[in-house]
Formats: structure tokens, sequence, C-alpha cells
């Protein structure tokens, strides 16, 4: 029964391992695909005011971008969220300062 044991903690400590390893994974994922959706979105409505037809577009961008977060809330925690969230404002921040100075 020792080596049973054994075999049975190694067991759970390489699924529990296996698990974090595809949480990492399918969390990188979801941020992923938020990240191209928000960059869908700038392109769509550019620097000018959008149509009807992009506006639309673009709310149906935001309720998929929401249904991501509530993906990787329920992955990660708020923790992902907020962090993808902080991500995002660094990315915006330093393409802002790339406009301003090029």
């Amino acid at each position: 029964t020792d080596a049973f044991a054994l075999l049975w903690q190694q067991y759970n400590l390489a699924f529990d391992a296996w698990k974090n390893a595809d949480r990492q994974r399918l969390i990188a994922e979801l941020v992923g695909f938020w990240q191209q959706a928000e960059q869908l979105k700038h392109s769509i409505l550019g620097s000018r005011p959008g149509t009807d037809a992009q506006l639309e577009v673009v709310q149906d961008i935001e309720r998929r971008q929401q249904k991501l977060e509530q993906d990787l809330r329920r992955l990660g925690g708020e923790d992902a969220v907020r962090a993808l969230h902080s991500q995002q404002s660094l990315s915006v921040s330093s393409d802002r300062k790339v406009l301003f100075h090029s």
C-alpha cells in the first residue's frame, strides 16, 4: 500500500501540474482573442466617426469581449481580468507614445 500511496501522490502532483499549465494556456488564449478583438474595434473605427453599421459591429465585438472576460474570470479569477485590463492600458499608452513621437 505504500507503493500505491506514493504512485497516487505522484499522479495527483502530475495531474495538478498539467491542470495548472492547461489553465494558463487557456487564459493566454482568451487574452489573445480579447486583444485581437480590441485591435479589430480600433481598425474599424479608425480616427473618424463610425457609421451605424460600424458601430453595430463594434457593439457585437464588445459583447464578445464581455463573454471572453466572463470566461477569463471563471478560469483565472478577478486577478486575470485585472491583468488583462492593466496590460491593455499599458499597450494603449505605448501606442499613444508611438503616435505622438513619430
